[in-house]
C-alpha cells in the first residue's frame, strides 16, 4: 500500500492513456486479460516515472541543472523568468497539439457513434445518433421506392418518376389498420425516419406513413441510445419508464416497439437483465394491447453490435411472442437489404429509412387490419 501510495500520482496520470491506447477507439468490451495488462503497464510506467522523474526532482535535480547552466553557452545568458516563459510556451504548444489531435479523433468518431460512455450504460459506445447523409437535404426523387427483396438480395430498380415509396410485396399492399392510435418507441435506428436531414419530403417520414394506413393519433418516442433498461445519459428515461408513463396516463391503443439493437449489445457486455427479461418487462407494461416488435439486423461480424447478437434478440422476440396473444413481430431482418445500411453497418441510408418507415406502417395494417381479425401467427413479413 505504501508503494502504491508513493506512486499514486503517476498511476493517476498514466492509467488513462494506457487504457485509450490499448482499447479499440478508447472503449472496448471488458476483458480480464486486457484489464490485467492495462493495470500492469500502468504500474510499470508509474514506477519508472517515479524513479527517473519524480524522485530526481524531489532530490534537487532541477536546482543542480540550473546551477550548471553556465556551461550551456547561449542558455547561460537567459534569466530565470525567460526560462520559465520558454518552458510555458513549449507546454502550451504541446498541449494544443494534443488537444487538436484528440478533438479530431472525437469529431471523427462522432460521425458514426459517440464514444462517450454514460454512467447508466455498460462500457461501450452507445448508439445515440445515426450516421449523417452526405447532404443535409434529400429530395424525394432521390429515394428509391420500396421493393421486394429478390433471392439474390438485390433490389428491383424503382421507377425514377415515383416521388414516394410504392407498395411493397412484403408485407402485402397496405389497406388500413384498426390501430387508430399508435405509440412508437424506438432508438437511434428510428431517428432517420423522422429526420428532415434524411427525408426532406415530409410524405416519406414515419408520421406520414402511419397516417397513410389510418393512424390518426401518434406518439413517437424516439430516443437515441436508449434500450428497455439502459439510457444514453444520466437523467434520461429508459424505454420501460417511457412506456409506464404513457400507460399510466390512461393510454389505450396500439404499440410499435423498434428496440433491440442496443438491448442485445447491453446483454453482450454483461447487463443484469437478459434478452427475454427485456421483452417480458415491456410486455408486462403494455399488457393485452396490440403491439408489433420490429426485428433487428446489422452487418457487423463481431462485437456487441454483431449480427449474431441481433439474431439472439430476434430469437428472444419469437419466444416472447408465443406467450403473448396480442404480440406480433415485423420481420424487418428478413426484408432489409445490405444496400440500405449506412457505413457504420447498423444505421441506414436515406433510402433505407424511407423503406423502413413505409414497411413498418404496412406491417401494422397487415398485423391489425381495419375491420378484420389480427393476423395469424407471430411473424408479419
Amino acid at each position: 500500500l505504501r508503494w502504491v501510495g508513493a506512486r499514486s500520482y503517476g498511476i493517476y496520470l498514466w492509467h488513462y492513456p494506457v487504457i485509450v491506447l490499448t482499447s479499440h477507439g478508447g472503449i472496448s468490451v471488458p476483458s480480464p486479460a486486457r484489464s490485467s495488462l492495462q493495470v500492469g503497464v500502468t504500474l510499470l510506467l508509474a514506477a519508472l516515472s517515479w524513479r527517473f522523474v519524480e524522485q530526481p526532482i524531489r532530490d534537487g535535480a532541477l536546482r543542480r541543472l540550473w546551477a550548471r547552466r553556465q556551461s550551456w553557452g547561449w542558455f547561460s545568458g537567459l534569466s530565470g523568468w525567460r526560462v520559465v516563459g520558454i518552458t510555458m510556451s513549449v507546454a502550451v504548444v504541446v498541449t494544443a497539439c494534443v488537444g487538436m489531435s484528440s478533438g479530431q479523433t472525437r469529431a471523427s468518431a462522432s460521425a458514426g457513434q459517440p464514444t462517450t460512455v454514460p454512467p447508466a450504460r455498460p462500457a461501450f459506445a452507445p448508439l445515440t445518433t445515426p450516421l449523417r447523409p452526405s447532404s443535409t437535404a434529400v429530395s424525394s426523387s432521390a429515394v428509391p421506392a420500396p421493393s421486394s427483396p429478390s433471392s439474390s438480395g438485390a433490389s428491383t430498380p424503382a421507377s425514377s418518376s415515383a416521388p414516394t415509396p410504392s407498395a411493397a410485396a412484403a408485407p402485402p399492399p397496405a389497406t388500413t389498420t384498426s390501430c387508430t392510435s399508435v405509440v412508437h418507441i424506438g432508438d437511434s435506428t428510428s431517428e432517420g425516419m423522422i429526420s428532415p436531414s434524411y427525408l426532406a419530403d415530409p410524405a416519406l417520414r414515419l408520421d406520414a406513413q402511419y397516417a397513410r394506413v389510418g393512424v390518426t393519433k401518434q406518439n413517437l418516442q424516439v430516443v437515441g441510445g436508449t434500450s428497455v433498461l439502459e439510457t444514453a445519459a444520466a437523467g434520461e428515461q429508459n424505454a420501460a419508464q417511457i412506456a409506464q408513463q404513457i400507460k399510466a396516463s390512461g393510454y389505450n391503443g396500439c404499440w410499435v416497439i423498434a428496440l433491440g439493437t442496443n438491448d442485445t449489445a447491453d446483454v453482450y457486455v454483461g447487463s443484469v437483465l437478459d434478452r427475454a427479461g427485456r421483452v417480458a418487462r415491456m410486455m408486462s407494461i403494455i399488457g393485452d394491447q396490440p403491439v408489433i416488435w420490429v426485428s433487428v439486423k446489422s452487418l457487423r461480424a463481431s462485437g456487441p453490435y454483431s449480427n449474431a447478437n441481433m439474431q439472439l434478440w430476434n430469437q428472444a422476440l419469437q419466444q416472447g411472442c408465443a406467450k403473448y396473444p396480442s404480440m406480433r413481430i415485423y420481420d424487418w431482418a428478413s426484408v432489409v437489404q445490405d444496400s440500405w445500411f449506412g457505413s457504420d453497418q447498423i444505421h441506414f441510408t436515406s433510402a433505407g429509412y424511407a423503406q423502413r418507415g413505409h414497411l413498418i406502417a404496412d406491417s401494422l395494417a397487415h398485423a391489425f387490419p381495419d375491420g378484420g381479425a389480427p393476423s395469424a401467427g407471430c411473424t408479419v413479413t
